[in-house]
């Protein structure tokens, strides 16, 4: 659509599809229709779920491991954020 009458607003600019529209905000990640299936049918222990809680207004966050077998819940607080490597040092720091 062409902008040929002026108007009081800009003229949309539409975005492209192209390979970095369809790239994940996620990275390189494996999605669980891959997920092998032993842990699937929870018959081999050492496969964890995690999740990321966020409180109310973002204020406060924490991480959650749970192994499929046992149901075992490791829960993580996250007190200095809820960024990429804090996370993955509060995880690691408590699976040890």
């Amino acid at each position: 659509m062409a902008c040929n009458v002026r108007r009081g607003h800009r003229c949309r600019k539409h975005r492209s599809r192209c390979d970095t529209a369809k790239r994940s905000v996620l990275g390189d990640y494996k999605p669980l229709t891959l997920r092998p299936r032993k842990a699937d049918y929870r018959s081999e222990a050492g496969y964890w779920e995690g999740d990321l809680v966020i409180g109310t207004k973002n204020a406060s966050a924490v991480a959650r491991r749970v192994e499929r077998v046992s149901r075992h819940t490791l829960i993580v607080a996250l007190p200095a954020g809820y960024s990429a490597n804090n996370v993955a040092a509060a995880v690691n720091a408590a699976l040890r």
